[in-house]
C-alpha cells in the first residue's frame, strides 16, 4: 500500500494493518515514516536515508541496504520474507524503540542539551 497522500490517521491504519514497511526514502532530514513503521509493530526493509541512520540498526531493529542500492534491499526483503523467526526478531526490538523516541525522553535530551550549552555560553 503506497501511503503518500494519505491522511495522518489514513497513515496510521495502514502502518497498523501491514506487517512489512518498505523504506524507500532518501535522502530525509530524520525518517519520520520509518519510526511511525517501527512503532506500529511493522519490520522496516528498505533504505534507512540520513536521518534513519539513527535508529534503524541492520539486522538488530531492521534490514537497510545503502542508500540506492536497490539489489540490496530486494534481497533484505527476500531474506525477512523466508525467514519468520528473524522477522519477529526484528519487529520485538524495532518495537522497543519506544523506550528511546517518546515525549518525556526528548524533553530530558532537549532539557539536557540546553543545559549543556548554558554551562558553555557562561564559561565564555
Amino acid at each position: 500500500v503506497c501511503i503518500d497522500g494519505l491522511s495522518e490517521l489514513e497513515i496510521a491504519i495502514e502502518y497498523r494493518k501491514s506487517d512489512i514497511f518498505l523504506s524507500t526514502g532518501y535522502p530525509e532530514g530524520f525518517g519520520l515514516p520509518p519510526l511511525e513503521a517501527l512503532f506500529s509493530g511493522c519490520v522496516v526493509v528498505g533504505f534507512a536515508g540520513r536521518g534513519g541512520r539513527q535508529f534503524l540498526i541492520d539486522g538488530v531493529n531492521s534490514l537497510v541496504a545503502e542508500d540506492g542500492d536497490c539489489i540490496g534491499a530486494a534481497m533484505k526483503l527476500i531474506k525477512v520474507l523466508q525467514d519468520s523467526s528473524l522477522k519477529e526478531d526484528i519487529r520485538k526490538a524495532g518495537q522497543a524503540i519506544r523506550y528511546e523516541y517518546n515525549l518525556s525522553s526528548m524533553k530530558k535530551k532537549i532539557r539536557e542539551f540546553y543545559l549543556s550549552v548554558d554551562s558553555n555560553i557562561k564559561r565564555i
